[in-house]
Parts: C-alpha cells; sequence; structure tokens
C-alpha cells in the first residue's frame, strides 16, 4: 500500500505526522509512506527517518499512484497530537512519541563545538532564544480574571542560571516567526536538532523547540503559564481542565518537567535549578 500524509500547520505539527509512518509500518510491513510539509525546514530529518519513502514541500499533481491519501487535522489541544493524527489513518493501537533521526554528521559536529564551550564540571543546557514570547508572570488571580500578566523577564533568569550551568540559545530569537524566508532553511534546522540533542537539558516554553528536543531524548523543562493562559480552564482561546500538549505528554517517562504557571520569575529559576542538579522529572497539574 502507498500511502501519502499531507500535513498542517507549523513545524511542530509536521513532527507529530511523523509518527504515522512507523505506526503504519508496524501494521503493513510493505507500507510505503510519503509526506508533503508546510514547512521546509525539518525536510532533512523526515528523509533521515528510516519509515519514511519520500518528502514534498509542496502539492503533488499526480496523487493517482498513493492508495490512501490523508490530510491531518488541526490539533485539537484536549488530545495529544499524535494520537490525533493517527487515528486518522486509522491506526489501532496509537502511541504517544514522535522520534526524530537526527543526520550523524551534524551530531558529532555539534557534539564537538558545544564541548569547546562547556565550562569545566558544568551541564550544557539549551535555551529557547523566543522563550520571552511564551512566557507570561501571570498570577493565579489575575488568570481567573482573565488578565494576562506582563512577559517575564527571561534576560534575568538566564544570567542567574549562568553561574551554574553553560547555557546555549537556540531557535528563532523573539518576535521572529517560523515562516520567515530566512528560517526557513532545512540544514539549519537539521543542525538545531543536533546542537539540543548534545545538550544535557533544554529549558524553554512549550513549541515546535521544546517538542523538538524532547523528540531527539534530551531533557526537557517547560514553563506552562502559555499553556495555562491560551488553553488552560480559563484560558483565552479554549478552555481545557488539561492540555495535552509538550513533553512530558509525549515522553512521559522521558525525564521531562512541566513547572507550575502561577510562580515568580525567581521560583521558575530556583525550581530549574533543582530539577537540573537533582535529575527530577515532573508534570505539573491541577
Amino acid at each position: 500500500m502507498k500511502y501519502l500524509i499531507k500535513c498542517t500547520g507549523f513545524i511542530g505539527d509536521n513532527l507529530f505526522a511523523s509518527s504515522i509512518a512507523k505506526k503504519l509500518h508496524e501494521q503493513d510491513t510493505d507500507a510505503e509512506v510519503d509526506y508533503i510539509i508546510t514547512l521546509p525546514q525539518p525536510l532533512l530529518l523526515f528523509k533521515q527517518n528510516p519509515y519514511i519513502r519520500n518528502v514534498y514541500t509542496h502539492d503533488i499533481v499526480d496523487i493517482n499512484e498513493y492508495d490512501k491519501v490523508y490530510v491531518m487535522p488541526y490539533v485539537d489541544q484536549s488530545k495529544p497530537a499524535t494520537t490525533q493524527f493517527q487515528e486518522v489513518v486509522g491506526i489501532k493501537n496509537p502511541s504517544l512519541e514522535f522520534d526524530v533521526y537526527t543526520i550523524p554528521e551534524y551530531d558529532e559536529a555539534a557534539k564537538n563545538q558545544l564541548e569547546e564551550i562547556r565550562r569545566p564540571g558544568t551541564q550544557l543546557v539549551a535555551w529557547l532564544a523566543g522563550w520571552k514570547d511564551r512566557a507570561y508572570a501571570t498570577t493565579l488571580e489575575m488568570y481567573w480574571k482573565k488578565v494576562g500578566g506582563p512577559h517575564r523577564d527571561i534576560d534575568r533568569i538566564i544570567v542567574s542560571l549562568e553561574k551554574e550551568f553553560t547555557m546555549v540559545p537556540v531557535g528563532l530569537p523573539c518576535g521572529v516567526p517560523q515562516t520567515t524566508t530566512t528560517a526557513m532553511d532545512p540544514h539549519a534546522y537539521a543542525f538545531l536538532a543536533s546542537v539540543i540533542k548534545s545538550c544535557d537539558w533544554m529549558i524553554g516554553a512549550e513549541g515546535g523547540v521544546t517538542n523538538l528536543s524532547c523528540a531527539v531524548g534530551t531533557k526537557t523543562i517547560i514553563t506552562t503559564c502559555f499553556i495555562e493562559q491560551v488553553y488552560g480552564r480559563n484560558g483565552h482561546v479554549k478552555q481545557i481542565p488539561l492540555p495535552q500538549m509538550g513533553p512530558a505528554v509525549y515522553y512521559p517517562n522521558g525525564g521531562h518537567t512541566h513547572l507550575p504557571p502561577f510562580i515568580s520569575d525567581d521560583e521558575i529559576t530556583e525550581e530549574i535549578k533543582r530539577v537540573i542538579n537533582n535529575n527530577l522529572s515532573y508534570r505539573y497539574s491541577w
């Protein structure tokens, strides 16, 4: 059987959909799975996936060669995106993970570069360069009134963490969308994946880069203020008791942490230190 999976949404949604290929091969050993992705950044990573035959960054004129063509829906945050997508194509036993396969040469180059900057005796901690865009210092009282808090002082948090860890900024800076022409570089994105894979930890907000992080096996810590403010019980866009988003959802045994949303910047800093120094993991819930 020949399958064509047409992705929707942003880079992270494409990565979630990549989980379908392995599941189809588990059900049909002769499956041939092709993809059309919405953005070119993950192109090389998709090509590394042993369960994917071809990947395209544009519509295919003739799709008659495929036995099945599936268009992915937009994500419903009340359910894990991976299982949601797998159910669309009829996977009988859906699973949460969406492993990303990196390029070995890039892994080696990234590892060598990072070891050159690692301070002796410190752990390498990648941090999301655009973290501030998805980080809000909202109190519980403000939340129930639907009053958004100010952006967190991420610079101050990073300065404090730099005293104990070797901090590595990754991803696009604040205000730069992934649809920007300069951001659409598959080689840069593949190398980003290798850099994150070579770090001991990743910290930031829920989004494409932290989801990439858990998929390459790096222990990831996220702030959840953005999730709660947008999709939580009193969210601005949706009201969901426990949004199914973030690394600890897709890899519940992967050592990932979802911090509580209504804590101060100082508490976030100390909690990140505590989690990393004691190799802890937990998922915040109400």
